[in-house]
């Protein structure tokens, strides 16, 4: 038996099957890359720089204490912003409150400036964190969510792993302030694809489920309440075992 395929059979299936990488997303994968990238690289090294300062241990967690604050706090805000200004705007604001901050460092290693930066930078986090999950919720293709989401993960997952080893060893040798330098470049450089993005929600929200009214429903809480134990544990493992174990 001979099978084939007309070209109007063909032109079918490829219409059922839309491009999972389309030309939002990819740039949002760039722009979430480039973002998360910059905070892991400077995530271990920023306690370390105030502790080198004479911080000492309090100055190491407060450093990342007001990060994972901020960051918290920031996220109940970012979907009002969102309503109001749009994906791009917002999105702007957020690479540049985890990049521009940075620059601060160099000029001071005092620990006011170092929890300001901290504390800006969450609120860049959390921009990153809601505004990527919301908008690649609307420009992945439904039928091919799951691959999307896949995706996703590995783009979220590199710069986790990459980043933390790499800004330490490259503190070791080529010092504190090229990693500032490319902590920055490397969060600003979403900005030369933001303005590719929609500007406001394309599908208007159906049943959609507030921050607060999520931490009341148990389906919610209970993986949230995981989520937040390992990024705690995570957070005391990224301030305190570099100084721990220098070597």
């Amino acid at each position: 038996m001979t099978l084939t395929s007309s070209p109007a059979t063909i032109a079918t299936v490829a219409a059922a099957s839309p491009r999972l990488i389309n030309g939002p997303l990819a740039r949002l994968f760039l722009i979430e890359f480039g973002a998360l990238m910059s905070f892991y690289l400077l995530l271990p090294v920023v306690p370390q720089y105030a502790m080198a300062a004479g911080a000492g241990g309090v100055g190491a967690g407060l450093a990342t204490g007001a990060l994972m604050l901020s960051t918290v706090a920031a996220e109940f805000a970012t979907p009002r912003l969102l309503a109001r200004f749009g994906y791009r705007a917002v999105l702007a604001i957020g690479v540049a409150c985890l990049g521009v901050p940075v620059l601060a460092l160099p000029a001071s290693a005092g620990l006011p400036t170092v929890i300001a930066v901290s504390l800006v930078r969450g609120v860049g986090l959390a921009i990153i964190f809601v505004a990527c999950g919301a908008l690649c919720a609307e420009v992945i293709p439904a039928e091919r969510r799951g691959e999307g989401l896949g995706v996703l993960g590995i783009v979220t997952g590199v710069p986790a792993v990459v980043g933390m080893p790499l800004g330490l060893w490259l503190v070791a040798h080529a010092g504190y302030s090229v990693v500032f330098v490319i902590g920055t470049v490397t969060a600003l450089s979403g900005l030369v694809v933001v303005s590719g993005l929609p500007g406001r929600r394309q599908v208007a929200p159906t049943g959609s489920l507030g921050v607060l009214a999520g931490f009341r429903t148990p389906a919610l809480t209970r993986p949230a309440l995981v989520f937040a134990a390992t990024t705690v544990a995570a957070g005391a493992v990224c301030t305190f075992l570099p100084a721990a174990l220098p070597q």
